[in-house]
């Protein structure tokens, strides 16, 4: 459950972690959302319920909006029911469509891919609906735990997505990779030594594991080595996929990808990132958030899905999908929440004003009683500034706040 509150006066921004967590804002309801690239379905053009905005993320032409009372706005193209829940069997319900289905409350997560859209719920219940949803659902694994990380995958050639083959991945609490749906490849077969996963993500037809040491395995189709993980590859706090490509975010800002490089080979554009604190997946192309709130783009761009708007600064978080892109905006006032970007490692950059200073604080509880711990001052020399919380190794897991004194 997300919470939006103010203490003293003062921005709070609260977020869950259980190795992997989520990013959520202070005075969320200053958060907006925007999209650019094809409009085909509407895609791009976001409704006006669509405030509060915690995290955003974008399938093969519909977009997902999580917002900050828990709920999902949905919209553009719901031809299986991607957007409403409702599979139109004529096919022909393309039109811009926008949606709220009434069983998509207390979500934490979101995450989409083609046509189907997959919710996480903070009892770490999996809702998903659009293509095959139903089917996935019905089928997920009777002894499926408390989810805490989930990814969907599946076929797409030619700006054909996956009508009849998605395969979903997800990760338990305790760190259990399970998955089910399409497996032509093996990419929902994880053997049992694998060790403890905290992130996954799914691409074509393979899936990347982030395990809790910061090193990543991957299984499944290896067309152009997707599945080949660099040898001494670690540190790494995020993982992404698309088609026929694995792409790993490290600790220190840089980016290593590996796979089909958008005809660029060896990834030598990955090569010179630096700062990035997110990377957003589509199918063959990348979006990558600096630390500073610049966004890069990289990939086929034939809707100029990734060039990214010009004039536009104060982005928290990117998403792209199909043909199209989407970005959280940020108020550009001085007393700007700051942004708490989680890590799969026990720790998080904090984004906001330059030369502020916050204090963070966590608790093992969201409730009325719940009992905030200091645990250090920051100060944004740069506008943002790392920490990990080493005292939280061995805890299953841990609530922070940033507080403006």
């Amino acid at each position: 459950m997300f919470l939006n509150m103010k203490r003293s006066g003062a921005l709070v921004m609260l977020f869950a972690v259980s190795w992997k967590a989520l990013v959520c804002y202070a005075d969320a309801d200053s958060v907006s959302a925007f999209g650019w690239g094809l409009n085909n379905y509407g895609e791009t053009t976001v409704p006006a319920s669509a405030t509060n905005v915690l995290a955003v993320c974008a399938g093969a032409n519909h977009s997902v909006a999580l917002r900050a009372d828990g709920r999902v706005v949905i919209w553009g193209d719901d031809s299986v029911g991607q957007v409403t829940g409702i599979a139109y069997l004529d096919n022909q319900h393309h039109f811009p469509f926008v949606g709220m289905p009434d069983n998509m409350t207390n979500i934490m997560k979101i995450t989409a891919w083609g046509n189907i859209t997959v919710a996480l719920r903070s009892d770490g219940k999996v809702i998903m609906w659009g293509v095959n949803g139903q089917s996935l659902q019905t089928n997920a694994p009777s002894d499926l735990g408390f989810v805490a990380d989930v990814a969907v995958g599946g076929y797409y050639d030619e700006g054909i997505w996956p009508y009849d083959s998605p395969f979903l991945i997800a990760v338990e609490r305790g760190g259990r990779a399970v998955g089910w749906g399409a497996n032509s490849w093996g990419q929902c077969n994880f053997p049992k030594n694998l060790g403890k996963a905290v992130a996954v993500a799914a691409g074509y037809g393979h899936t990347v594991l982030l395990l809790g040491d910061g090193t990543v395995a991957a299984f499944g189709s290896n067309f152009n080595h997707e599945r080949e993980v660099p040898t001494g590859l670690r540190d790494v706090v995020a993982v992404g996929a698309g088609n026929s490509y694995s792409l790993a975010l490290c600790k220190d800002g840089t980016v290593v990808i590996w796979g089909d490089h958008f005809g660029v080979r060896g990834g030598v554009w990955a090569r010179s990132l630096s700062n990035i604190v997110m990377v957003a997946c589509g199918p063959e192309h990348i979006l990558a958030l600096r630390g500073d709130g610049g966004v890069l783009g990289f990939g086929i761009n034939d809707n100029g899905e990734v060039t990214f708007p010009s004039g536009v600064s104060g982005i928290l978080g990117v998403a792209i999908g199909g043909h199209h892109s989407l970005a959280m905006l940020a108020p550009a006032i001085s007393d700007a929440p700051a942004l708490l970007e989680i890590n799969t490692y026990p720790g998080f950059v904090v984004r906001g004003t330059p030369g502020a200073a916050y204090r963070i604080e966590y608790a093992t509880d969201l409730g009325q009683d719940a009992v905030w711990q200091s645990l250090t001052n920051v100060v944004l020399f740069r506008g943002e500034q790392r920490y990990t919380d080493w005292s939280a190794l061995g805890n299953s897991r841990r609530f922070y706040r940033a507080v403006l004194p």
